[in-house]
């Protein structure tokens, strides 16, 4: 009895080979338990950044909180908490609501003649770095337990390659499931194409404002002498 719990713990590397076979196909066969367990879904990477954009910044949050019972399914020794998904869900929202106070209540309190600006911006700016900060740090923790998982389902598959992991820090969520994409297609050994153009294009919306904005500086420090 104990042989056969262990079994059942642990996928097989043919139970993950055929995991992505069955996903694709959308066959739902059963795997041999009563209840047959959910196991990560193909998703469109563009459709999750217009979702993240149309929810302001807090979908990657509802992303981990559906993914995670998948993932979870999968039995590596890795899992991912009910508690940390739902910890982040609550500092996005945090976050929001504090961008509005900051932008919405100074001019409310204009209107009404009332004077405790101060108060409310430096209040509305504190939860605004708090939330932002933890936001950030959940979901780095969350991004390298989702690759951890990935990572043994790989080893359990016999593929040698991972996820990137400098990838993983700056797309989060959304290389994550490139990857989830790629192991159901069966791609794992085909070069990252996808990730290097948003990458490449990354850096040119970071650097060529930043520039810009140096090059102001520097020509109203000129124009002083």
């Amino acid at each position: 009895m104990a042989n056969k719990k262990e079994e059942n713990k642990l996928p097989t590397k043919e139970e993950l080979e055929d995991w992505a076979k069955k996903v694709v196909k959308n066959s739902g066969t059963d795997t041999g338990a009563s209840n047959p367990e959910k196991v990560p879904q193909k998703k469109s990477v563009i459709l999750l950044v217009f979702l993240s954009i149309i929810t302001l910044g807090i979908y990657p949050a509802i992303w981990y909180i559906k993914r995670a019972p998948e993932l979870n399914d999968l039995h590596t020794e890795k899992q991912i908490g009910k508690g940390l998904t739902k910890t982040y869900a609550t500092f996005a929202i945090l976050l929001i609501i504090s961008i509005a106070i900051f932008y919405l209540f100074p001019r409310l309190t204009n209107m009404g003649g009332a004077t405790p600006e101060d108060i409310i911006l430096t209040t509305s700016l504190s939860l605004i770095g708090l939330s932002a900060l933890l936001s950030f740090i959940i979901a780095i923790i969350l991004a390298f337990k989702t690759r951890a998982i990935l990572n043994l389902a790989l080893d359990k598959k016999g593929i040698q390659r991972k996820p990137s992991i400098l990838f993983t820090i700056i797309f989060n969520m959304f290389y994550l499931q490139y990857e989830i994409n790629r192991i159901l297609d069966d791609k794992e050994m085909e070069r990252r194409t996808g990730p290097w153009i948003f990458f490449i294009l990354w850096l040119i919306l970071i650097i060529a404002p930043a520039g810009l904005f140096l090059a102001g500086i520097f020509t109203g420090i000129a124009s002083n002498f």
